[in-house]
């Protein structure tokens, strides 16, 4: 019937058919807990709500996809909190490499002004190459990255793995792209506008 879900005990748990048990023990012991699989699983509120009306409150209806659910939840403002500390990394990283890169090109770039070089040019250069860097690492995370956090989860947690391991939608991953380049392109300002002020007369005066 699919997959069933069960956290308790490390998932260690035997699950049989009722009709399996002889009659004699079933009558001495008996079943205190059921577990129903629907064949149509958005159904399973309306059958929890069906149940425990049905009972008077007295059955303990709980859907399954509601505790999986849940601990989505509670993941949820650990990864995010993981991937803006992530995010903040990168974009330092990125704010040093350029400016160290502008750095040791100070010559480069007071080259390139003498020969006509626009400071909106010395701009548009090195915020591309910070877009550049963006774009790979927006592809290389997406193709990479995802498949490696799946792995990852179902190594680190077996039993409920790879119930609590989801992809983004496809639009949240398409949104990748332009919030990269604009975070990428804020970064690159600060460098790109120390490009675009070298005076080339002071760069080149030992030459």
């Amino acid at each position: 019937m699919g997959r069933y879900i069960e956290p308790d005990n490390d998932g260690r748990t035997a699950i049989f058919d009722r009709r399996s048990v002889p009659a004699a023990a079933l009558a001495r012991f008996g079943p205190r807990q059921y577990e129903l699989q629907l064949h149509d699983r958005s159904q399973a509120h309306a059958v929890q709500a069906a149940l425990t009306r049905a009972s008077g409150g007295q059955l303990d209806v709980e859907a399954t996809e509601d505790g999986v659910r849940q601990e989505r939840a509670d993941l949820r403002p650990v990864l995010y909190g993981t991937e803006a500390l992530l995010l903040a990394i990168g974009l330092v990283n990125l704010l040093t490499t350029l400016l160290l890169g502008i750095r040791e090109r100070v010559r480069d770039f007071a080259i390139f002004k003498v020969v006509g070089l626009t400071p909106r040019q010395v701009l548009t250069a090195v915020t591309s190459g910070g877009t550049l860097l963006a774009a790979v690492a927006v592809v290389g995370g997406t193709l990479i990255a995802l498949p490696v956090f799946h792995a990852l989860v179902v190594v680190t947690n077996p039993t409920d793995g790879p119930d609590l391991a989801t992809s983004p939608t496809w639009w949240w991953v398409l949104l990748l792209f332009p919030a990269a380049l604009l975070f990428t392109t804020l970064a690159s300002l600060l460098p790109a506008r120390r490009a675009a002020a070298i005076k080339p007369a002071e760069a080149l005066r030992y030459e």
